[in-house]
């Protein structure tokens, strides 16, 4: 059961059970997947699509840094990408989840994704080398300082939940469009 204040090690298993092929949810997926077609054609038409996904990158990272209640501005991002210095601390640690991103990104080409390639990508964000979390007392705070959430503590139980994460990724069989499986991982997250 989640308790905010204790580490989530029941982590409900992916993939969760849900009847993913309601009604509402595939008429969800058929609008998502003509947006993101859509997007697809009008980044190829583009002269210079690196400009939009870098764009794209840079919200995605200020967003899902803000999470963590690291919060920067577009404005100190663009003048730190410009001028090629950090400008605080909250704009550095976006920009490494930037940086992440498109090392997620590349290593895709090469590899299919894994718990090595999730952990070099989290080393990049935190700029160092320690691999899977392993020192307990992590956790998620409001703007109140209040917890909000305590991730899975133990290197075992995090590289378990890890496994069952790539094997839920790389599985099949499970006739899951790759959307649902990633609305589906996100789920389980913030749950």
């Amino acid at each position: 059961m989640y308790r905010p204040l204790k580490p989530y090690n029941d982590l409900p298993r992916l993939p969760i059970p849900f009847d993913f092929e309601n009604r509402i949810i595939t008429k969800q997926l058929i609008q998502s997947v003509d947006a993101l077609s859509s997007l697809n054609a009008s980044i190829k038409l583009t002269p210079n699509p690196n400009v939009l996904l870098n764009n794209l990158s840079i919200a995605e990272a200020r967003d899902s840094s803000q999470i963590e209640n690291i919060v920067t501005t577009n404005d100190h991002l663009y003048k730190a990408i410009s001028l090629k210095k950090k400008l605080s601390q909250e704009t550095k640690e976006v920009l490494n989840y930037r940086d992440a991103l498109w090392k997620g990104i590349e290593s895709l080409k090469k590899r299919p994704l894994s718990t090595n390639s999730f952990v070099e990508i989290v080393n990049l964000i935190n700029e160092n080398t320690s691999g899977i979390r392993k020192t307990p007392g992590t956790t998620l705070k409001n703007q109140k300082k209040e917890v909000i959430y305590t991730p899975p503590e133990g290197e075992d139980v995090i590289r378990d939940l890890l496994k069952n994460l790539e094997d839920f990724i790389h599985c099949d069989t499970d006739g899951l469009h790759p959307l649902i499986k990633g609305i589906i991982y996100l789920s389980a997250k913030n749950s």
